[in-house]
């Protein structure tokens, strides 16, 4: 039997800082810190054998529509290269900034810009 853990966010220190105040974190607990590292040690320790990684609360838009272009970016260029390290055991959803998907979109397909 195969163990999926299909609600598995990753906050990596990028958009930590990006996305909330040290001293009020979004939710009002800070995550451990978090690490590529760590979170397959969490996976081994659980008994999960693939991770649908996505990004926690608060999402990537924040009240600035470049910022969050930005972000999703990121989060996603990291997504990719867990992915690529580690396919049989982590897969990602893609994030999505609100204020421009079709660039996501595009990019995700890596089209060129118009």
């Amino acid at each position: 039997m195969v163990t999926i853990d299909v609600h598995h966010h990753i906050v990596p220190d990028f958009f930590w800082r990006e996305t909330n105040e040290a001293h009020g974190p979004v939710g009002g607990i800070a995550p451990p810190p978090w690490s590529p590292e760590s979170t397959l040690a969490f996976m081994d320790d659980a008994g999960i054998d693939v991770a649908v990684t996505s990004i926690s609360t608060p999402g990537v838009h924040t009240g600035n529509d470049r910022r969050a272009r930005s972000l999703a970016r990121r989060c996603n260029e990291l997504a990719a290269g867990l992915v690529q390290a580690h396919g049989a055991r982590e897969h990602c959803i893609v994030r999505f900034s609100a204020v421009s998907p079709n660039e996501t979109c595009r990019r995700r397909r890596h089209e060129p810009r118009n």
